[in-house]
């Protein structure tokens, strides 16, 4: 049951976004994770990713709203 909701919030969010939107968002959540990924303790930013995340900032005005958030 959980699935097919969750299948459908999917779907719903798919066809209700531009796909330009999903594109960038899915750009910034990947850059994000390998960001992550780096063998460090605590993850450390380049001028790469900070470039990139100028860049993105100017492009994608609500990339805010979809951060990772950690637990408090």
């Amino acid at each position: 049951m959980v699935f097919l909701v969750t299948l459908a919030v999917h779907i719903l969010r798919t066809l209700i976004h531009p796909r330009e939107a999903l594109v960038i968002e899915n750009l910034a959540l990947r850059q994000q994770v390998m960001a992550l990924k780096k063998k460090r303790p605590r993850p450390q930013f380049d001028d790469m990713d900070r470039a990139f995340w100028v860049v993105l900032r100017a492009a994608w005005p609500g990339w805010t709203n979809r951060l990772f958030k950690g637990r408090k």
